[in-house]
């Protein structure tokens, strides 16, 4: 309402204002943008009191700091919402998917249809690679699967439905063509729904797929497609209907409506997350990677109080046990703002100096933007039609944002809401203005041949269950202590796959300190599952690598390499230099300090050639020219996967 009011909402006399109170209902991100800084710029003596049921998140904002608190008024825990009777227990249970991948035969197929492309593109694939494993047929059959036996032995002989929550619209669309293609097969007889957002077709893939399957069935009545998901206007209907029981859908009320809907699983991604209740939903299958706020958000689902519900479920797939952890600790109030936020005061520098920096990138057109701004637009886009001044202005406005979504709602970020629209809507332009800006981008062929061979070269053993029984989430304490005191097998499990991720991730911005550790791990498993080892010394293994790996970065902060960029050049070095490794990084680092210091230097090729040639003279001191072209070629990719840190 404020919006519709602006103007007369300034010209209020503040003496009137001094004793408004503004609340908030389900406060949220939403309150914390422009808006919201310029509701507190015309109210400037108001309290503004909030209603959330989710406090604190990590990686973006607080409640409680933006609505002026230095305590909450008041806190309403899960354990007292289930002792009063307003919502249920939940029980939380892990599985994981046995994956065997064919390492040889898929890197060879890549090389067969990749090899002509330049590294970098293939650098962008294989990227791309190790994020459609989690969409491969067989990770997801074994775990539909295993859903269709949970669900049938433990949630539907209460009469209770189920939720499947998948990373994306793409893997929400995969389960339901297994979970369809298994019940074609006489593995279940269960009903199942996908609830997704469908855009445009011109700038949606999965719209376009879509609206082409139905004009297909409309040209061929007789050979119909199968439609996987709901059609955007009977949403509606579908979600209120899941909301009923079981029964014969020919059944009706007296007023005509449905009695009865035998919908057992819905399936989605974003929607319904949120805000939307069915008590009759009791178990969360949960195969996406979600955090804090979202996190709550979704497992509150199905803790609703039902007819004959006890307690609800949550099948973790996607091993999400430490962020649950802690958004109960943030839900129980035990993680304070000042714990994990950052202080606006030292954020406003920043913003400042991010916000000069891009209006003097610009300097050289000499045009006023705020006087001539539709002139200014348009010479921008010339200005950045050279491929190194665009990526240039993409860096410089994305730190601005960055320092933007950090200050809001403080009403010092009000002065730059005017460039904030300029400078984006100037992104928003250049993207359409130039295509070969996507010359990187995977296409929709190449990524159909990406998900083929992880399919082909991907095989799947069944989902096993990390925990002996499902742990309640109750209480935070006792859930916390129960995880960390599991049963050996348990701990094997967890530990395996904690490191194999660590690893994977530290294999790509260090790899001259992870490829040992990833060769000792491949080791210990081959041992394990040839039974040369115990369990106990696997254990033990498995805790000096996670020590190693501590130990690295105590190491190279001792030395003054406080960066994940400066530790990993000192590894590469320690690999030449031995000894000598902490000078040998050091000048290193001093040697190429000019190009690291260029804004957007990743993207520039002269500059990556120049860092090149200089650590290869450099290392020549120890090692032939060629091998030092190939070390030198490995370390830059290093520095421009760790250019963040």
């Amino acid at each position: 309402m404020v919006s519709k009011i602006r103007d007369p909402v300034v010209n209020l006399n503040r003496e009137y204002m001094v004793n408004i109170a503004a609340f908030s209902n389900e406060a949220h991100r939403s309150h914390y943008g422009f808006l919201a800084a310029f509701m507190r710029t015309v109210l400037p003596n108001a309290k503004f009191v909030a209603f959330t049921g989710t406090p604190i998140s990590k990686e973006d904002k607080s409640t409680l700091a933006e609505f002026y608190g230095g305590d909450y008024i008041d806190v309403y825990t899960i354990m007292e919402s289930v002792a009063d009777g307003a919502t249920v227990e939940l029980l939380y249970d892990e599985g994981i998917a046995q994956l065997d991948v064919k390492k040889a035969e898929l890197d060879a197929e890549f090389e067969d249809r990749f090899g002509h492309l330049s590294e970098e593109k293939q650098d962008k694939l294989k990227r791309e690679a190790l994020r459609k494993y989690q969409f491969s047929h067989e990770r997801i059959e074994a775990i539909a699967k295993h859903i269709i036996n949970h669900y049938r032995n433990k949630i539907y002989p209460d009469g209770h439905k189920a939720m499947i929550v998948c990373s994306g619209r793409y893997a929400a669309i995969k389960y339901q063509e297994v979970l369809h293609s298994l019940k074609q097969e006489g593995y279940h007889d269960f009903d199942s729904k996908v609830v997704v957002t469908i855009g445009t077709p011109k700038s949606d893939i999965i719209a376009k797929d879509y609206y082409e399957t139905l004009e297909w069935n409309r040209d061929h009545p007789t050979n119909k497609k199968p439609v996987y998901v709901v059609p955007p206007e009977d949403i509606k209907d579908a979600t209120n209907n899941y909301k009923l029981p079981f029964g014969n859908e020919e059944e009706r009320e007296k007023s005509g409506k449905k009695k009865y809907d035998n919908t057992a699983f819905i399936i989605v991604s974003d929607m319904l997350l949120t805000g939307w209740d069915a008590p009759i939903a009791s178990c969360l299958y949960l195969d996406k990677p979600l955090k804090e706020h979202n996190l709550l958000q979704a497992i509150a689902r199905v803790n609703r109080s039902g007819k004959g519900k006890n307690a609800g479920y949550i099948v973790d797939y996607n091993g999400i046990t430490a962020f649950l952890i802690q958004a109960l600790e943030i839900f129980s109030g035990d993680i304070r703002p000042d714990d994990i936020l950052k202080n606006i005061n030292e954020e406003l520098p920043k913003l400042e100096m991010n916000h000069t920096k891009l209006v003097d990138f610009f300097k050289p057109m000499k045009i006023d933007r705020n006087y001539q701004r539709l002139a200014f637009i348009d010479a921008a886009i010339l200005f950045i039609e050279p491929i190194d001044v665009r990526d240039e202005f993409k860096v410089l406005l994305k730190e601005f944002n960055k320092s933007i979504n950090i200050v809001l709602p403080n009403t010092k970020a009000m002065k730059y809401q005017g460039d904030f629209k300029l400078f984006n809507e100037i992104k928003l332009r250049a993207r359409n203005a130039f295509p070969d800006d996507d010359g990187l981008k995977i296409s929709k062929d190449e990524s159909k041949m990406l998900q083929s061979m992880i399919d082909l070269h991907l095989k799947a053993e069944g989902v096993q269950n990390l925990l002996a029984e499902p742990i309640s989430i109750i209480d935070k304490d006792k859930f916390k202590q129960e995880i960390l005191n599991a049963s050996p097998a348990t701990k094997e499990l967890k530990m395996r796959n904690n490191l194999k991720h660590v690893i994977r991730v530290g294999l790509d911005r260090n790899p001259d300190f992870y490829k040992p550790l990833a060769q000792r791990l491949d080791e210990l498993l081959k041992l394990k599952k040839e039974e040369r080892i115990t369990q106990l010394e696997l254990l033990k293994a498995f805790t000096e690598i996670q020590d190693n790996i501590i130990a690295e970065q105590r190491e190279g902060e001792e030395k003054g390499f406080t960066t994940d960029r400066d530790r990993a050049v000192y590894y590469s070095m320690k690999t030449i230099f031995d000894g000598d490794a902490e000078d040998a990084t050091k000048t290193v680092l001093d040697l190429l300090t000019g190009e690291l210091n260029i804004v957007g230097w990743q993207a520039k090729g002269q500059v990556k050639k120049d860092i090149e040639n200089k650590i290869m003279r450099f290392l020549k001191t120890k090692m032939g020219r060629d091998e030092a072209k190939v070390k030198a070629k490995e370390m830059v990719d290093v520095l421009i996967r760790n250019n963040n840190a």
